[in-house]
């Protein structure tokens, strides 16, 4: 086994922008794995700041480093053109705010190969910025397992991490991007691509132990949310919810998967930064789904009478 794994490439995708503050971390996460056969491609995303000249520095240590120097196009832009240029047997994503346990590919690699599955992934430790670590961790309980076949689909709805929905800290066969591309211009870009690549897909591996440290910051992404952020993620429910279409026998998991979403989105909007109009796209589409509903629930019912009477109470 040891040597089928030697023989195996493993390019690690970086997408950079506006990063200079955590880039060295990120890239030496990845130079120092334990595993040595990588690829490590950094596509500079016309960063204005230090990185292209931060990129250019690591290419010169590492024989391993390619950089990319491109005009901005976004996050799935740079991740695209990575998988263009890349000639790993694998590929892996990392956002270049978040770094790697030194073993995260080794670990899935193995996975992979020893379950022969398509994708294998690790969970992720959350890392707050400007937040003090715990001095003494509490050791947690470390699982590994596969799933297969349609439980590869009914994971769609029922995930069995809800970061098994983001790109990063999962180790793909490369094939599975012959024919997928992540959606350009697009906010949370992971949630369009994500029934994609289940879709390339008989099996996956993973285990619980933390091996991709995500980094919570104020400036990211994620955290800015206005009426683009919204009305992508509401376009990446419904892409999700038409493919699922495809599987009749999931029809009530899809329909409460859908007000579940519709709902919590909704609720945890902030109404001063969200315009109305975008509002009440995610009620109509919440109604749309509970009149649909077999089994209705206590909650679904109020939230369906009177949603900002839910909003009050929730906060």
């Amino acid at each position: 086994m040891k040597n089928n794994i030697e023989n195996k490439k493993i390019t690690v995708i970086i997408p950079v922008y506006k990063v200079e503050k955590y880039l060295d971390k990120c890239v030496e996460s990845v130079v120092n794995q334990t595993y040595k056969n990588l690829e490590i491609i950094l596509v500079d995303d016309g960063s204005p700041d230090k990185c292209p000249t931060i990129c250019d520095e690591w290419a010169k240590e590492d024989s391993r480093i390619k950089v990319i120097h491109k005009q901005n196009g976004g996050l799935s832009d740079a991740r695209n053109v990575g998988i263009e240029q890349s000639s790993g047997d694998y590929i892996m994503f990392l956002d270049s705010d978040d770094y790697l346990d030194k073993t995260i590919c080794e670990k899935l690699l193995d996975l992979n190969l020893k379950n022969a599955t398509d994708f294998a992934f690790a969970f992720p430790k959350l890392i707050y910025e400007n937040k003090e670590e715990p001095k003494v961790e509490v050791e947690k309980e470390i699982k590994t397992d596969v799933v297969k076949g349609f439980d590869v689909v009914k994971s769609l709805l029922n995930p069995i991490s809800p970061y098994i929905v983001t790109s990063c800290g999962k180790l793909y066969k490369k094939e599975i991007f012959k024919n997928v591309r992540f959606e350009l211009n697009k906010l949370h870009e992971d949630e369009f691509i994500l029934h994609k690549i289940f879709a390339q897909v008989q099996s996956y591996s993973y285990t619980t132990e933390e091996l991709y440290n995500y980094l919570q910051r104020d400036g990211s992404i994620t955290k800015t949310r206005k009426d683009k952020s919204y009305i992508d993620t509401f376009d990446a429910f419904t892409d999700r919810l038409n493919y699922l279409k495809n599987f009749p026998e999931l029809e009530q998991e899809a329909v409460k998967w859908a007000i579940k979403k519709f709902r919590y989105t909704y609720l945890n909007m902030n109404k001063k930064v969200v315009s109305k109009e975008v509002q009440i796209k995610y009620l109509n589409a919440y109604k749309r789904y509970y009149k649909k509903l077999n089994k209705k629930t206590l909650k679904d019912i109020a939230f369906y009478i009177c949603p900002n009477l839910c909003r009050l109470i929730s906060k």
